[in-house]
């Protein structure tokens, strides 16, 4: 079994899926979580656009899971989060825009 990519929290990038606003939470070098708007359909493929310090890269994606995340103290309220995966390695120069973004932690 492989061991998990380190993620790595991001507070201050912009982000499109799938031409939809989303907010990224983590990211890591096999993909990245994203709280959503409304449940994304799991299997789905769509582009993700990360800006962050005037550096933009395009990411093509796949949605592995979908679900509600409580709000703590919140009860029943919650917040819709999507995991995807990075469909096939990214080109070199977007693999090096990530570890630039990463690093920046």
């Amino acid at each position: 079994m492989q061991p998990r990519a380190v993620r790595i929290p991001i507070y201050d990038a912009t982000v499109m899926f799938n031409a939809k606003d989303a907010t990224l939470v983590n990211i890591s070098r096999t993909g990245a979580l994203l709280r959503v708007h409304s449940p994304a359909r799991v299997g789905s493929d769509g582009p993700i656009v990360i800006t962050q310090n005037h550096t933009t890269i395009r990411i093509e994606a796949t949605v592995v899971r979908s679900g509600m995340a409580p709000l703590s103290g919140r009860g029943d309220e919650g917040e819709w989060h999507a995991g995807i995966k990075f469909v096939a390695p990214p080109p070199a120069e977007i693999t090096q825009l990530l570890r630039r973004i990463m690093a920046i932690r």
